[in-house]
Formats: C-alpha cells, structure tokens, sequence
C-alpha cells in the first residue's frame, strides 16, 4: 500500500469550507461600538502553565451574525471564521497547498486507490469531555449522506450517483471505501464535518437544522469551545483545556458582531477589537497612520453578479452575455477597490487546478457596442426612454446587495451607470446579508430574485466549484443561479473520475469553455484580503492567510503581548 504522511500534490491554494465565501457587511454610520459588559461573567482561567504567552482575551470581529454554527449547513464567511477555531476535519489543506491531517494523522491508499484508511489521532476528546473515535466519523458519514438531512455538501460524496462507505477497522482506525477512483477523494473528505455521535445519534435528521447543538450548544475538538452567543453582540469562545494538541495560549476568543465598517475602523483604532479585515479604502488610510499592523493577501475569492437563470432577463443567454460586456472590470478595480483586486473573466480563480484563461473562446471585455448588438440579435430595440425592449417588456432588473459593503456599493453604481448607456436599467436594493442568504438557500421554485452580488471560494480543487455550477438541493435539483446544462454536468462527473493530471485537465478546461460560455453569472474581480490588527496581537505562528472564511490555520497559537 501506498502511504502518504498527510500529504497529496502541491495546489496553490487552500480548500475552501463554504459554498459562499462572502465579505458582507452591513449597516451604515461610523458610531464607536459600544463595549459590551464583560460577557464572561467572571474572571478569565488561570494561565495553564508558567509562560508569557497564555492568558487574555483577544476580540476579532466578524462583519454580522452567523447565520448557524451547524457545520452541515453553514456556508457563510462569518461561520467559517468561528468554526475554525472550535472545530476540526479529517484533513485540509494547509498554507503551503498540500493536504495535512487534522483528526486523521496520517492515512494509507490501497494500491487500487479505492480504499482510504485513515489513522486517527487517539487522544482528542469532545468539549464535554467524551472521546473522540472513529463511531464519531462513520456516524458523521452517515449522517451527511442521509437525504432527509438536506447537507449543503452531501454530492461531494456521491461518486457515480453512489455513496462512499466507510467502516471501522478499530477504534482509532477507518477505512474509506470508494465505488469508483474519485480525484478529488481528499478534497471531499476535508468537507466532512465531525459530528459527535454520543449526542446527536438520537437527532432527527430531517429538524437537524434546528437541533441546539447548531446553535446555542455546539461540541467540538478543537482548541477554543463555545461559551455563549449573545445576538447582536458577540460570540464568546474560551481555551480547551483537554485539547488533544498544544494548549491555545489565549484564555477566550470574543468574535464581536460590527456590521458597518466606519465603526469597525473607529474600534480598531480605539483598541475595543484586535484584528478585522477592512475595505480597501480604510486599509490605505490604516497603512498610512502606521499605528495598526496591515496584511494583504489574495483571497482565492471570486465576486460576482449572481443571474437567476430561469427569471426575466436572465432567461435568454444572449442578455447574460450582453450584460457581461458591459462591467468595466478595471474601473471598477481602480474606483470600488482602490487598486486591491485583479479583473475576472472566469469562474475559476488563479493558482486553482487546472485553471487556464487560454482555452476561453470568450472573453468578456467591456464593449458597450458589443453588448448593444447582441441585445439587437435578441430582439430588443431601445424604447421611448431608451430603454431596450422586447414585446413590449423593458430590459429591467433589480440587483441584491449587502448593506453597508461599500466597495460592491460603488461597484454597482459604476456598473448601473454603464448599463445605462446600453439602454438597460438594473436597479440597485440592498438588504442584510442573513436576508440575501435566506433568499439564496430558500425551497422557492424559482428563487425570489433576479440578481444579487455574492462571492465564492471553493478552490483549489475544480470539482468543487460543482456546488455552484452543477445539480443541488436547490428548487428542481438546481443550484442557486438555477443554471442546468447537461454537458456541464457530464464533465463535472468525469473530472471526478479522472486521476490522470493530463486528463482532469482537458476536462476542466473544456468546463471552463463551457461555463463561461454561458454566462451564468457576471464575474466582476478576484479579491485581496486586507487584515488591520492590534501591535500587542502575536499571529506570527498561526499561519495567518488571506481565505476569508479561515484567516489563521492555527488559531491556538495567537498570543496577547500586553
């Protein structure tokens, strides 16, 4: 048997956890946030041994209320963030592009790569002090695979429409049984949210959305457990003494809620949070004050329009396309996000496997002649108003955007400027980021929107980007644009099954052809992550990154130099 020591190929960047991986921020204004009472109620623990680095509690803020903690279905940034310091995976993929054991240290792939046996670590407990084995991680298998549960990522262990198996060898050992070969086989894993099976085997599947453990009771692994949440106002997290790897050196982790970003920047300044990431504009102005540290990374992150394919206009793709020649990438880059940002043409982002711009046979620069004349070819004349028309109806839709997210704000009012000079009319409404998101995950058929700005970061892998282009649990197994194409999902099919590089390569290229093709969606730009933290916060060894929805691969390791 081959045996890999918790690594695979080298990729460029780090698995995403979410489906949207989205900086949404909300609110307006620029009021200092207000310090809550101390939310611990009593004095921090008592550092655990005698060393500097231990003890305090560092504030980081989040840009608006996690809409779960239940990590079957959260697939927000802001979930992600808090997740990553309370909860583990199998495996991930660690700054460096390569696949790392978490729970697993280290696993085996048998010489007809169908079976996987992972070899758990042995002394990991729960947060209520129960072990951690492998009963959790069939039962956390189970669990994903059953229907009725309504996981965002149950396809991602279907291979050929059958499931992957798993079964215990001890128990600190499981084997992975595949129906086929499947590529991306680790990438999948890494998706697996551990369940604790003492608690939840008596959970119904079908109200597991609603069970306390997804919410007000969350049992974890990891370094930090879950206090309390206080809506509105913060999640309180506080060191796990019984954690299976090195103690975390801080006593709590405080996640403040601040929607508006003037009040973030006030805070930061004025000491009530450690560490936010911040639009462009406060980034420059936080730089050049030099009190703050500063950190800018690209994100792996790709903004875009999101179409509602199946709706008026976005039914017709000669208007998708029409209307994707008529985003100025690069103004918007230089005006909406100062500079901090690279044009996108794609829906898959630079340093992601397989990605090559090459193969495109389109590619949608800004050309309001050619935008005007496919309009023309179907069928739309500018009206009275000169406003284009088709049977009467006017080319008009309304676009969703986050409140208080300045940069997709002007990002907007750039492109509603340039629409108008093709003779269509987008209007813009913005709403709460919780609100977009209901919308974006409700049972409607179709989806109750037209349009709305959303982001993802589902690399390095192509395969996942299937959550996004290919059959969900969306309304008539779409996915949330309700975009279906055949082909599209043969190939996402057949790069699962592919493991020669030369081979998933044509297959992702041909997808990228296809999917762009088609417009879907209007790509805008790739983003670059801009962090501000405090001098005293010590990030050093927490492999800090840019990927919105994890930002430090080992929060343990934050310290407090006070």
């Amino acid at each position: 048997m081959f045996r890999a020591q918790g690594t695979s190929s080298k990729t460029m960047l780090i698995v995403g956890l979410v489906l949207l991986a989205v900086v949404a921020v909300a609110g307006c204004g620029g009021e200092v946030v207000e310090e809550p009472d101390d939310p611990t109620g009593d004095d921090p623990t008592e550092d655990p041994i005698d060393d500097d680095r231990y003890g305090g509690r560092a504030a980081f803020r989040t840009s608006g209320e996690p809409p779960t903690l239940n990590p079957y279905y959260g697939t927000d940034s802001v979930h992600g963030q808090i997740m990553t310091f309370m909860a583990e995976r199998l495996v991930r993929v660690n700054d460096e592009g390569e696949y790392e054991g978490q729970l697993a240290k280290d696993w085996e792939i048998s010489d007809d790569g169908l079976v996987y046996t992972f070899n758990l670590v042995e002394d990991a407990r729960w947060h209520d002090g129960e072990p951690f084995t492998a009963d959790d991680v069939i039962f956390s298998f189970e669990l994903m695979l059953d229907e009725s549960l309504g996981a965002s990522n149950r396809g991602s262990f279907l291979i050929g429409g059958e499931p992957i198996e798993m079964e215990k060898v001890d128990e600190h050992t499981v084997d992975m049984i595949l129906p086929e070969v499947f590529g991306p086989v680790l990438t999948s894993v890494g998706r697996l949210p551990v369940a604790p099976k003492h608690l939840l085997e008596d959970a119904d599947p079908a109200n597991f959305q609603e069970h306390p453990w997804g919410m007000t009771e969350p049992v974890h692994t990891g370094p930090f457990k879950f206090v309390e949440y206080e809506s509105g106002e913060y999640v309180r997290l506080e060191r796990f003494d019984d954690y299976w790897g090195e103690n975390a050196y801080l006593d709590e982790a405080i996640f403040r809620i601040i929607p508006d970003t003037d009040a973030t920047r006030v805070a930061l300044e004025t000491g009530q949070i450690h560490f936010s990431d911040l639009p462009s504009a406060d980034y420059d102005r936080i730089v050049e004050d030099g009190e703050l540290q500063t950190f800018a990374e690209p994100s792996g992150l790709v903004q875009f329009v999101a179409l509602n394919n199946v709706v008026f206009p976005f039914d017709d793709v000669q208007v998708r396309r029409a209307i994707n020649h008529l985003v100025d990438r690069e103004t918007i880059i230089d005006h909406a996000l100062m500079g901090y940002g690279e044009p996108a043409y794609n829906f898959m982002v630079p340093g992601d496997m397989f990605y090559n711009e090459d193969v495109l046979d389109r590619k949608y620069y800004y050309d309001v002649d050619e935008a005007v004349s496919l309009l023309k070819d179907a069928g739309y004349e500018r009206g009275d108003d000169d406003i284009m028309v088709r049977d009467g109806e006017r080319l008009e839709f309304e676009v969703i955007i986050a409140q208080g997210n300045r940069e997709r704000e002007r990002a907007a009012t750039i492109m509603q400027a340039d629409f108008e000079k093709a003779g269509v009319d987008m209007q813009i409404r913005t709403m709460e980021w919780s609100a977009q998101v209901d919308i974006l995950t409700s049972t409607d058929d179709p989806l109750d929107y037209q349009a709305q700005i959303v982001g993802n970061l589902l690399g390095p892998d192509p395969d996942r980007y299937h959550a996004v282009y290919g059959p969900s649990q969306y309304p008539e197994g779409s996915n949330y644009i309700a975009y279906l194409n055949e082909e599209v999902e043969d190939l996402f099919m057949q790069g699962r099954t592919e493991v020669d590089p030369d081979e998933r390569a044509g297959i992702y290229e041909e997808l990228q052809r296809v999917i762009v093709n088609d417009a879907p969606v209007l790509w805008l730009w790739y983003t670059e992550s801009l962090y501000a933290y405090s001098p005293e916060l010590r990030v050093e060894d927490a492999r800090m990154n840019g990927l919105v929805h994890v930002r430090f691969m080992d929060p343990a390791n934050i310290w407090l130099d006070e």
